[in-house]
């Protein structure tokens, strides 16, 4: 397995995210559509918000892991350049037979491929312990919220997690990966859509995905991180404005997804903000832990609402 590459995401037209109208975040959460902007009766409104460590508290990670995967709204500067939450926002204690002991943090932010274009968005931040993690060695991670900058702010949120004395890379030389597509089917589908309400059904034709991993990478199903891209490009859609999909995660669920294609003829506020295209796709899935590994399944889907497959 090869190291994720760093660089900066492209968007390319062949999928389209279309934001129709803008929306400004006020401080209860409401979502208000910017004025001159076309909407339904219904206004979205999200109640809730902050930061979230994307580990499952009790998850056991790699001894070559950098740190904890968090997302959460961030602020942008007047060039639009991310501000990070402040260090002492989060606080890292090492627990150990003889106690706990404090750990100095830093954060990181992710960019790439792997992670798109989160400007105004959930951007991934990797909160990491000084000095790196300790084999047998258990540690908490605390972010004490209030660092969502003019958003949100998050309450306090706690994971605990265990340090393996495996790495990552100990079975890169077994590992695979398969991604596997389910029979195209077609039928209702919500989908997050801001030219109107929140979200929208449409008729839709749509393929599953499961990136079935193989080895010893297996083991690590659990803590890692997942990303899809279509011809090249990051998908990432949601069903609802207020779905909270951050880098790395899916709207159908750890290491799966959904293609689809729209075959609704038309939409009085506007389609879906995310959506295919009909035709053949290229589709590849990325099991990922930041700055550690990566692998990658890739597979063929035809979105056809005829049914022609050829």
């Amino acid at each position: 397995m090869e190291t994720a590459p760093r660089v900066a995401y492209r968007l390319d037209v062949r999928v389209t995210r279309t934001l129709r109208s803008l929306f400004l975040s006020a401080s209860l959460g409401a979502l208000i559509p910017v004025a001159g902007s076309v909407c339904a009766t219904e206004f979205c409104s999200c109640i809730g918000g902050g930061g979230r460590f994307l580990v499952m508290n009790g998850a056991t990670i790699p001894l070559d892991s950098r740190g904890i995967p968090w997302s959460g709204f961030i602020s942008y500067n007047d060039n639009h350049e991310p501000v990070l939450p402040a260090a002492t926002g989060f606080t890292i204690e090492r627990v150990t037979p003889s106690g706990r002991t404090g750990v100095g943090v830093e954060l990181e932010l992710l960019t790439g491929p792997l992670v798109g274009d989160e400007r105004f968005s959930r951007p991934l931040l990797l909160v990491k312990p000084r000095g790196g993690f300790s084999t047998h060695a258990q540690y908490v991670f605390t972010d004490h919220g209030g660092h969502s900058g003019r958003f949100l702010r998050g309450a306090p949120r706690q994971v605990v997690v265990n340090v393996s004395d495996r790495r990552l890379s100990d079975g890169s030389d077994t590992a695979s990966a398969e991604l596997v597509a389910t029979e195209q089917t077609r039928g209702e589908l919500r989908v997050m859509a801001t030219g109107g309400s929140c979200s929208i059904a449409i008729d839709a034709v749509q393929t599953g995905l499961e990136l079935r991993l193989g080895g010893d990478l297996n083991q690590w199903r659990d803590v890692l991180l997942f990303s899809t891209s279509v011809d090249g490009e990051l998908w990432r859609p949601r069903s609802s404005v207020c779905s909270q999909v951050a880098p790395g995660e899916s709207w159908t669920g750890r290491g799966t997804d959904r293609v689809f294609a729209d075959c609704t003829p038309d939409h009085p506020y506007g389609g879906p903000d995310f959506k295919l295209e009909q035709g053949r796709r290229e589709v590849t899935v990325t099991a990922w832990w930041p700055g550690v590994a990566s692998i990658s399944g890739t597979t063929e889907v035809v979105l056809s609402c005829s049914g022609d497959l050829r």
